[in-house]
C-alpha cells in the first residue's frame, strides 16, 4: 500500500518535466509581437495625419459647415501626396523588414508561416495601390460624381480599389493568423472588417442609387481603410504577445 502514494508522485513528476520540454519545444509567437506593435503604432500615426487632410474633405462634402475647418490650407495636396508616399515607404520597409527578421531569427514554422502570410498580403497590397494609382493617374480627365457612369474608368478603379484594399490587407491575413492561434478577439475584428465589405458591396450592387446612404457607407469604408490596418496589426501584435512562452 506505501507503493501507491510514491509512483503517483513519481507520474506527476515525470508529466511535469514532459509538460515542460513540451513547453520549451512548442512553437513560439511572442517574438513576433515587438515588430507588429511598432508597425502599427507608425501606421496609426501616418493614418491620422492623413485623415487630417482626406478625411476632413470627405466630411466638408457631406457637411460643407466643416468646410472652412479644414487644416493646412492651400498645402493639404502636397501634404496629402507626402503621408501618402511615407505610407506606401512604410509598407515596402516593413516587408523587407519582415523578410530579414525570418532570415535572422530561428523561428519556427508555424511564426515563420503567420509572418509570411502577413508579408505576403502587405506586398500585394503594395503592389495594387501603385497599379491602380498608375492607372487613375492615366484617366485624370475622368472625375467621380453621381452623374458618372459605373463604367467609366475612374470611377471603377476607384470602386475595386475601395472594395479590394482591405480585403487584402488586413482581412485576409487577420482570419487566417485568428485560425492559426484559435484567437477569438482577431477572428471577431476580421468578421467585422467582412461585413463592413459586403454591406458595402451589396449597397453598391442592389441599390446603386440610394444616394446619400451609399455615399456614407462609402465616407466609412474610406475612413475605415486607412485606420482598420494599423488597428489590426497592434490588436495582433497585442495578442501575440500576451500569448505564453511555447504558444
Amino acid at each position: 500500500m506505501s507503493l501507491r502514494p510514491t509512483n503517483l508522485n513519481s507520474a506527476m513528476d515525470d508529466l511535469s518535466v514532459i509538460r515542460s520540454i513540451l513547453e520549451r519545444t512548442a512553437p513560439s509567437f511572442r517574438p513576433l509581437a515587438p515588430s507588429f506593435l511598432r508597425a502599427g503604432a507608425v501606421w496609426l500615426v501616418l493614418s491620422l495625419l492623413l485623415f487630417s487632410i482626406e478625411g476632413m474633405d470627405l466630411l466638408a462634402y457631406l457637411f460643407p459647415v466643416l468646410y472652412p475647418f479644414q487644416p493646412f490650407g492651400a498645402a493639404r495636396p502636397f501634404l496629402a501626396n507626402l503621408f501618402q508616399g511615407c505610407l506606401l515607404l512604410l509598407w515596402l520597409v516593413l516587408c523587407l523588414l519582415w523578410q530579414r527578421e525570418k532570415a535572422t531569427k530561428a523561428l519556427p514554422r508555424l511564426p515563420r508561416m503567420v509572418l509570411s502570410i502577413w508579408q505576403a498580403f502587405l506586398l500585394l497590397t503594395l503592389v495594387f495601390s501603385a497599379l491602380t494609382e498608375l492607372a487613375m493617374s492615366m484617366h485624370s480627365g475622368v472625375f467621380y460624381t453621381s452623374e458618372a457612369s459605373p463604367f467609366d474608368f475612374t470611377v471603377l478603379a476607384c470602386w475595386v480599389y475601395q472594395w479590394a484594399a482591405p480585403l487584402l490587407f488586413p482581412l485576409l491575413p487577420l482570419l487566417v493568423t485568428s485560425v492559426i492561434l484559435e484567437d477569438a478577439p482577431l477572428r471577431w475584428l476580421g468578421l467585422v472588417i467582412l461585413a463592413l465589405l459586403l454591406g458595402y458591396l451589396a449597397l453598391c450592387l442592389f441599390a446603386p442609387g440610394s444616394g446619400i446612404v451609399t455615399v456614407v457607407f462609402s465616407v466609412i469604408l474610406s475612413l475605415s481603410r486607412d485606420f482598420l490596418p494599423p488597428i489590426a496589426l497592434l490588436l495582433t501584435g497585442r495578442r501575440l504577445k500576451k500569448l505564453p512562452e511555447g504558444a
